[in-house]
């Protein structure tokens, strides 16, 4: 899914990684304030990403090079920028939805239901 920048910019930040997984690997516990440097407002997003992948990058990295080095989606090792946003999230907040079918036909009718009303909006979706 992707939102609209419009819609989230004012009240989403990012952070590091997955922060469950900082937690862990910072030992961190409920109450403890998180260490300055890994997360940033959704407006300095590009600053927190060169922080975490700038090492990696050389004057022959391409855009598909950036992005591979931000999203790791090896199951075992999944890694990420992670966005949170402050508050609910409404259906007109969405630019853009894709996925793949689910096999269960009552996932179906639901999905088939709610793409209804995404497209009524103008929402792009691609499911395959």
């Amino acid at each position: 899914m992707v939102l609209k920048e419009m819609a989230i910019k004012d009240r989403a930040t990012v952070f590091e990684e997955n922060l469950i997984l900082f937690v862990k690997r910072h030992r961190i516990v409920a109450g403890d304030p998180i260490p300055l440097g890994y997360r940033a407002p959704w407006i300095k997003r590009d600053s927190l990403a060169i922080a975490k992948i700038g090492k990696r990058l050389t004057h022959t990295s391409t855009e598909a090079d950036f992005s591979n080095l931000l999203v790791n989606s090896d199951t075992r090792d999944t890694d990420c920028i992670e966005v949170h946003i402050y508050g609910p999230i409404h259906c007109r907040a969405i630019e853009y939805l894709s996925g793949s079918k689910p096999r269960q036909r009552a996932d179906q009718v639901l999905l088939k239901s709610v793409i209804k009303k995404l497209k009524e909006i103008g929402v792009t979706v691609e499911i395959s």
